[in-house]
């Protein structure tokens, strides 16, 4: 995530960034984690993936089934429906 651009920094820059603000709002462990994890599925409008659909279980195993549930929803959902 590290060498993967984003639209005005690092792509981890980004993913450190969401975590941070989610932080300040002090929601729960699950959405932290789904936070700096957002697009481990990539999504409509950042395709990369860092794991297949395929993976999701083990995706699960490091992140816990909540956390990996709003990784799936937020790659699942139109960006382009929600905030274009």
């Amino acid at each position: 995530a590290g060498r993967m651009g984003h639209v005005r920094e690092s792509f981890d820059a980004h993913l450190r960034r969401v975590a941070s603000t989610l932080e300040s709002w002090d929601v729960p462990d699950a959405v932290l984690v789904a936070g700096y994890g957002h697009t481990v599925y990539g999504s409509e409008l950042f395709p990369a993936q860092l794991a297949s659909f395929d993976r999701r279980r083990d995706v699960r195993a490091l992140v816990g089934s909540s956390a990996e549930r709003y990784m799936f929803l937020y790659a699942t959902t139109s960006q382009r429906l929600w905030y274009r």
